[in-house]
């Protein structure tokens, strides 16, 4: 098996036969994380490339802790546990 990893001036999202993927994502995170006979070429072929993640790859600590920490299987009849309220709170007489 051969496999291909695409570089775009941006981070995308492709369809492949029909089934959506990514690109490579080109960051120091990434860059740190190849063995160095891969980084090493991507550094020189992309200088100073430096995408900027999906907004959708940073998920709030509290949603996290709640996924991790969740019950597998509710007893039956239990109400369901809700993910924590991250909604911001309105402009009001206490809230500058």
């Amino acid at each position: 098996m051969t496999y291909h990893s695409l570089v775009f001036d941006h981070h995308e999202v492709i369809y492949a036969e029909g089934v959506p993927c990514e690109s490579l994502l080109v960051c120091p995170a990434t860059l740190t994380r190849l063995p160095a006979d891969l980084a090493g070429p991507l550094e020189e072929q992309f200088p100073g490339l430096d995408q900027a993640r999906h907004a959708g790859l940073d998920i709030a600590p509290e949603i996290v802790s709640f996924l991790r920490d969740r019950p597998s299987a509710l007893p039956r009849g239990a109400p369901d546990a809700s993910p924590p309220d991250l909604t911001p709170p309105l402009p009001g007489p206490d809230i500058p």
